[in-house]
């Protein structure tokens, strides 16, 4: 039942929210987990449906986002400076960790290249199609035995270890 008062009605909200909020992040989760395809349909329908439209907001709504949020970026990275801080030092303390051995380098370089770590200290000059060809990750391990086999076969390929038909 509805409050007559805005204000009073702004408080009880309030007040249910922070009593509830457990229980209602509960709720949310698994009605999410429920309706999660259809919700994904539809936005997949939508978004087909609404091409046009949504470029258009796109097009006059983004230019000027940059200029009209200018003093709000500046102002919350001045409130949040310490949590920035502590967010780029992790950045930078994860990329610290990583070493740059060099173990291999192709002499001739015909096409665009990356260097890959085999390991957390290792790396080799591999082509960029082929370090962009698997998702791998160094801190999990996810997809590193797939990238480091095309990765060896490559230096092994280009030392003449194996035959080119790999």
């Amino acid at each position: 039942m509805p409050l007559k008062d805005p204000i009073k009605e702004k408080e009880y909200q309030k007040d249910y929210y922070l009593k509830n909020k457990i229980q209602r992040n509960a709720y949310d989760k698994t009605y999410y987990q429920k309706h999660r395809k259809t919700k994904i349909r539809y936005s997949k329908k939508y978004n087909k449906n609404h091409k046009k439209e949504k470029t258009t907001y796109n097009l006059n709504y983004m230019p000027n986002y940059r200029q009209t949020h200018k003093g709000k970026r500046k102002e919350y990275c001045q409130i949040n400076r310490r949590l920035i801080r502590e967010i780029e030092r992790k950045c930078e303390g994860k990329r610290r960790n990583l070493g740059f051995n060099i173990i291999w380098k192709p002499e001739v370089i015909t096409e665009p290249m990356h260097f890959h770590h085999i390991n957390k200290v290792d790396v080799i000059q591999i082509p960029e199609r082929i370090h962009k060809s698997i998702y791998h990750n160094i801190w999990t391990g996810e997809g590193i035995t797939k990238i480091n086999q095309l990765a060896f076969e490559y230096v092994f390929v280009n030392m003449g270890v194996l035959p080119q038909s790999l």
